[in-house]
């Protein structure tokens, strides 16, 4: 966790400070959804509230899918897996289906 003295001295220094903002504002957005929960629409199947993942694959394994057999996607755009999550909803799209 980004220590207030740390950020104060980077801020104030000017070093980097596009990084550490971008990296205060990610870490910040990880912990809203983890308080939050994340809307998961899985097309062809339910929506659900993930509650706490860290990674995009942690939400796929909330909702019993891997990503082997699922992909995220955020804004229409596909995500890696061990992404950190920073969405408030996904769209999740079954790759193999039976039949």
């Amino acid at each position: 966790m980004l220590r207030i003295g740390a950020l104060r001295r980077e801020l104030n220094g000017g070093r980097n400070s596009a990084w550490l903002l971008w990296s205060v504002r990610s870490s910040l957005l990880v912990q809203y959804h983890r308080l939050m929960g994340v809307t998961v629409d899985v097309k062809g199947g339910e929506t659900a509230t993930v509650d706490d993942p860290d990674t995009y694959e942690d939400l796929l394994a909330a909702v019993e899918l891997s990503p082997h057999e699922a992909t995220v996607l955020v804004d229409g755009k596909p995500v890696p897996e061990d992404a950190a999550v920073d969405a408030d909803e996904v769209v999740v799209l079954r790759l193999v289906q039976g039949g």
